[in-house]
């Protein structure tokens, strides 16, 4: 869990492909996806973000 100020914090973000660290210009040419959940205590919410 990643804390911010004012009561709000981001979950463990997933990135897809998994050897996004390690692999070399190949990976540019596959589709990524990150995932995240997002907390916003103040308005007792929280969301799922999926990026492409």
């Amino acid at each position: 869990m990643i804390n911010f100020p004012e009561n709000r914090r981001m979950g463990k973000v997933s990135i897809t492909p998994d050897n996004w660290k390690t692999d070399g210009k190949s990976l540019l040419k596959k589709k990524w996806v990150i995932r995240y959940r997002y907390y916003d205590d103040n308005k007792e919410i929280s969301c799922k973000r999926r990026c492409f």
